[in-house]
């Protein structure tokens, strides 16, 4: 298993910059986070499967992504379709990350209402 180092860089404003911004930002960064296996699985596994990682990666989502900057980055796109519940959020990341592996581009609005 390979240590992973986390550095934290803010700007002047104390906005996290290592917080990915965009779903390709997302998509990038466990690429390079997730080990191949997780990745095959993530891809080949249908959707209602993925909620297996609700508990996982959903919640290293949350606690390092979303609850870190609530109102700004990633969650930032989120809180713009009314998606409110942090759980949404981290799902809908994981299920287009699904699609990203499959090359299907998925909307927000279509993430959010599977």
């Amino acid at each position: 298993m390979k240590k992973i180092v986390f550095v934290i860089i803010y700007t002047n404003d104390y906005e996290i910059l290592d917080i990915p911004l965009t779903f390709n930002d997302c998509y990038i960064a466990l690429n390079n986070l997730l080990e191949e296996q997780v990745k095959n699985d993530l891809k080949t596994s249908s959707v209602n499967d993925l909620l297996r990682y609700h508990m996982g990666l959903g919640m290293w989502i949350r606690n390092n992504w979303i609850i870190q900057a609530p109102h700004s980055r990633i969650a930032a796109l989120f809180l713009e379709n009314d998606a409110r519940q942090m759980d949404d959020i981290s799902q809908a990341i994981i299920i287009g990350y699904h699609f990203y592996l499959n090359k299907i581009e998925k909307t927000i609005e279509e993430l959010l209402k599977l």
